[in-house]
Parts: C-alpha cells; sequence; structure tokens
C-alpha cells in the first residue's frame, strides 16, 4: 500500500530535549492551539472537600462544581463543564478546559493557563490533581479555511492506520483504538453549543473556522504534570505530523489523464459514503478475483503506482487550505484568543 507508518510511540515520560530546535515550534509559535478536555485519575485521595460539589441527579457519586463568584482571578469558572465521579478513594476528573475556563473553546490556551485552572480545583476539592494520571485527553488547533468545509473534507481520502468513523456537513472523524482526528466546524458547533450570550462575547468567530483536534482515549502515558511541561507540545507536534505527512487528499482541482485515473478519483470521493478504506477495498478485491497469483501481484502494484500517481499530482499540503485567525480585521474591545499587538485581550 506504501503507506508512510504513523509513529505514534512516543513512550511514557520521555519528551525530547531538542522541541525546543524543532522547525514546529519556529513556525508555529503563533498558532491557536489548545488542550482541550482532560479525564484525570487520582487514587489514594483522603478526604474530598465536598463543599464545591452539586448531586448529579441520577448517578451516585458523580457530580458537578458550584464554584466560588470570582473566586479565580476575579472570574467564575463554568461548572456545568466539568465532571466529579468519586468512589472508594479514586477521583476522576472530567473536563473541556477551555469551556471551564470560558465556557467555549474558541481560545488560543497555553499550558500554563491549564495547570493554574487546575490548581485552582485542587484547591478547592482538597486534591492534588496535578499529580493524577492523564486517562484522556485532546490537543488542537483553530484555523480558518480558504474553500468551504465540505469542500475540504471532500479532499481527504483517508488517513494512515485510521479508519473513517463519521462524517456529516460539519464534523470528519478518522481513529482507530485509542486515537482519534476530528475536523469540524467551531462556529457551528458553538452556535449549536452555547447560550446566545456567551455566543454574542466570541469576537473573531467565523463561519468557515474550523478546528483540528487529536484525541488520544485510555493513554496512561502521562501525570497532569507531565502533559504541561512537555507533553503538551509532543502531542501537537504528532498532530502536525499527521496533517502533513499521513492525511491522503486529492487536489482541489484534480484532472485525470486517462479514465482509469476519473474512475480511480470517483472510488476515492465515495469514500466519504463507506467507512472502509478504497484502497484496502479494492486490494480486498484483487485477492478474490480468480486469477493467478502472479496477476494478483500485478494488480496490487498497479494500486499502487496509482496512488503514488495521485501522491505526486498534490503539489500543496492539506495545511496549504487554511490560514491562522487574525486580528487585523477585529475591534479593539471584546472576546479574542489571542494577543493582538502584545495586548491581552480579556475574556469575560
Amino acid at each position: 500500500m506504501g503507506r508512510r507508518p504513523l509513529k505514534l510511540n512516543i513512550m511514557k515520560n520521555t519528551i525530547s530535549s531538542t522541541i525546543e530546535n524543532t522547525e514546529f515550534k519556529q513556525q508555529n509559535t503563533d498558532l491557536m492551539k489548545q488542550l482541550d478536555y482532560i479525564k484525570i485519575k487520582v487514587q489514594n485521595v483522603g478526604k474530598l472537600n465536598t463543599e464545591y460539589l452539586t448531586d448529579h441527579p441520577t448517578i451516585k457519586n458523580r457530580y458537578k462544581m458550584n464554584f466560588p463568584q470570582g473566586g479565580f482571578n476575579g472570574t467564575t469558572l463554568h461548572g456545568k463543564n466539568i465532571d466529579v465521579y468519586y468512589n472508594k478513594n479514586t477521583l476522576y476528573v472530567s473536563t473541556s478546559i477551555p469551556y471551564l475556563m470560558y465556557g467555549h473553546n474558541f481560545v488560543n490556551l497555553e499550558p500554563q493557563q491549564a495547570k493554574e485552572t487546575l490548581e485552582y480545583v485542587s484547591s478547592l476539592l482538597n486534591v492534588d490533581l496535578l499529580s493524577g494520571i492523564v486517562v484522556d485527553f485532546e490537543v488542537g488547533f483553530i484555523y480558518n479555511t480558504k474553500i468551504g468545509f465540505k469542500d475540504i473534507c471532500n479532499t481527504i481520502t483517508g488517513i494512515d492506520d485510521m479508519e473513517l468513523q463519521k462524517k456529516n456537513s460539519s464534523f470528519l472523524a478518522y481513529g482507530n483504538k485509542n486515537i482519534q482526528f476530528k475536523i469540524y466546524n467551531i462556529y457551528k458547533n458553538l452556535k449549536n453549543k452555547v447560550s446566545k450570550p456567551v455566543f454574542d462575547t466570541i469576537v473573531g468567530l467565523r463561519s468557515n473556522t474550523i478546528k483540528i483536534e487529536l484525541k488520544f482515549t485510555k493513554d496512561y502515558r502521562y501525570t497532569v504534570k507531565q502533559l504541561f511541561n512537555g507533553a503538551f507540545i509532543v502531542n501537537l507536534m504528532v498532530l502536525y505530523a499527521i496533517l502533513q505527512n499521513n492525511l491522503h487528499q486529492l487536489e482541489v482541482n484534480y484532472d485525470g489523464s486517462k479514465f482509469d485515473d476519473v474512475l480511480y478519483k470517483t472510488l476515492l470521493k465515495a469514500n466519504k459514503y463507506t467507512y472502509k478504506n478504497v484502497g484496502e477495498m479494492i486490494l480486498e478485491t484483487i485477492d478474490s478475483l480468480d486469477i493467478s497469483y502472479s496477476k494478483k501481484t500485478a494488480r496490487r502494484k498497479s494500486l499502487r503506482d496509482k496512488q503514488q500517481l495521485v501522491k505526486l499530482g498534490t503539489t500543496s499540503s492539506f495545511t496549504d487550505l487554511l490560514y491562522q485567525p487574525s486580528c487585523d480585521d477585529l475591534p479593539f474591545l471584546g472576546t479574542f484568543p489571542v494577543n493582538c499587538n502584545s495586548k491581552t485581550v480579556n475574556h469575560v
């Protein structure tokens, strides 16, 4: 199949000291990036402070939080966006950190901000969450697109070592057992998900704004402190590497020189209607044919040649279809996810 392996074997507690000098960090300092969802497990919890917990209406030992007004740097965290489960001295805390802080996730969120937020939650629960193990977590980038969401998704024909999991007019997901790659229209998502008062405070969000995420489930590689101290950047690099090297795409304007090129492109485009990779289906068809072994080998080679032809014909990377949200055309006041002219714009 000629696939480039997806390198996700980042060993526990191993964070390369060369990260500071990578081309990724040099070129992507200003990317809108964030640690979004995180699920933390803390064992051997002695006495949990329940003062700020509110009972779940139906599930025993499960809670939301009622945060003190103005208790976090003069603001109040959004308690409905955190889930706490405590049973037999084991604590699970699940939250989207940007939703917890701002009520939405159109923000640039650095590890230090997430660390300070969880330190504050730790102080209220009387538990050191930073010493806990990370069970699940998401890292992501936020971009604007140069073409429509439907068109940009239709350029994607597959991702190495992942299968299509879901696709609709505003959401696309590929994944495997422990990892999921997601692209979604963040404008539509927030429009449907958050209250109108919160949505109306978001400045800079456009109808062509998307979020690209990588979610790791049942991970257990890091403590929360390790994730904040370097593993966050490591896994952003994994996501960026997928965009650059492991995402298979067609040119927006692809011209087949022969009719079989047209048929192959049609199959690739039809991939959005199936949850199985087109290349794998072609290989299964070849295996089922009543022909000699040598002819099957020749057919497989023809498929590899066709895949290589499409790859070589793709002159731009997927990120060429994207650009960063900008402060240039925004008002001076309001809520925006990045620093404009080195002046921090505050969130409500």
